[in-house]
């Protein structure tokens, strides 16, 4: 089937969180899951090695054929929406951003935690909300990747239907068959919650759909070409998804820009270290939120800088233009008394013979 027209794109942050999470977990206990899962979650990476532009992906939704410059792809999607950005700038709380980010936990209330927590979820979601993808063919629909009730799989698959315009893929879930082992994500919200070493997400002002939202938020950007892997905050988006994992952390110091690292990953901090569990839980999860909230100010200020380069390069362009009213090619002369009319090579010439005539 031949698609037919264009289509923009919107990402929601609690269900790419959700995916993430599940298939992380899954994987941690060695579950395999269907490889349109994984495709899906980087049908977004547009830098890394294996990005959609030099890789195979099932699940990506634009070609490098139509697109002018695939190395700015997601700047030049991101200026396609500078109104918007531009306008919500102006609603965001740059100040409880900044306060988050320099905070340290036993120095808050338990309302102004919840305060903070807040508004760097409600600023997020207000960022991420305007990153529209757009495949570059007239746009004219827009497809929104949001689970609702359906499986994971079932989600995926009507997804890829629809990027595909085909329908043929949905039928591929009766050929699929997952084993009953594989945990859903109100399972693995549930395993969290009960089990001891994450009592964490039992803390009075965390909400577990928050790391989600925060996850999401990482997968959206981590390969989008905003950051460089010449930056620390290229680094921590991609690990901040991984924070359930064991890593080896010799190996992320060295390759960090900055020497005084933060610790994301929840493993590593609780290794030996039982006698400060409910310290180090209490505090790893205030680190999330602080980092993010310090991420979250320098992704601001990027896109400021890139709306208002757009927004200064579209203006000098209008001056420049042959059509612009202030162009001398373009500016008509009022005829009054005191401006002689400029006359034609034609009636000049004309005037010459008349003359000429006279004279003889």
């Amino acid at each position: 089937m031949i698609k037919k027209g264009g289509t923009y794109y919107k990402y929601d942050l609690f269900t790419l969180g959700l995916i993430f999470i599940e298939r992380e977990f899954n994987l941690f206990q060695q579950i395999s899951l269907d490889s349109d899962i994984g495709a899906f979650l980087h049908s977004n990476d547009f830098i890394s090695i294996n990005n959609i532009w030099n890789s195979s992906n099932s699940m990506s939704f634009v070609k490098k054929e139509d697109v002018k410059d695939h190395t700015n792809y997601f700047k030049e999607i991101l200026k396609n929406n500078c109104e918007n950005f531009l306008d919500i700038m102006l609603t965001l709380d740059l100040d409880k951003l900044k306060e988050l980010s320099k905070s340290k936990l036993e120095d808050l209330s338990d309302n102004k935690i919840k305060d903070l927590y807040d508004t760097l979820i409600k600023n997020i979601l207000l960022i991420s909300n305007n990153i529209i993808y757009d495949d570059f063919k007239e746009s004219k629909n827009l497809i929104e990747f949001k689970k609702g009730n359906e499986t994971t799989l079932q989600f995926i698959k009507n997804i890829k239907s629809l990027i595909k315009n085909d329908s043929s893929y949905v039928s591929e879930l009766k050929k699929t068959s997952l084993a009953d082992s594989v945990m859903s994500y109100n399972e693995i919200e549930n395993y969290y919650n009960s089990n001891h070493y994450f009592s964490i997400f039992n803390y009075s002002n965390y909400r577990f759909n928050h790391l989600t939202i925060i996850i999401g938020f990482c997968v959206l950007l981590r390969f989008s070409g905003l950051f460089t892997s010449k930056e620390d905050n290229y680094y921590i988006i991609n690990d901040i998804p991984h924070c359930f994992k064991f890593v080896d952390l010799e190996k992320i110091k060295k390759r960090e820009k900055n020497p005084k690292f933060i610790n994301i990953f929840l493993y590593n901090l609780l290794e030996n270290n039982d006698e400060y569990k409910d310290d180090i839980q209490t505090n790893w999860q205030h680190n999330i939120y602080k980092i993010m909230a310090k991420i979250l100010l320098d992704i601001i200020k990027i896109i400021k800088k890139i709306c208002n380069s757009s927004k200064l390069s579209t203006s000098q362009a209008k001056k420049k233009s042959p059509k612009s009213e202030n162009s001398p090619k373009t500016q008509k002369t009022t005829k009054t008394e005191t401006t002689p009319v400029k006359k034609t090579a034609r009636q000049l010439a004309m005037e010459a013979n008349k003359k000429n005539k006279l004279m003889i």
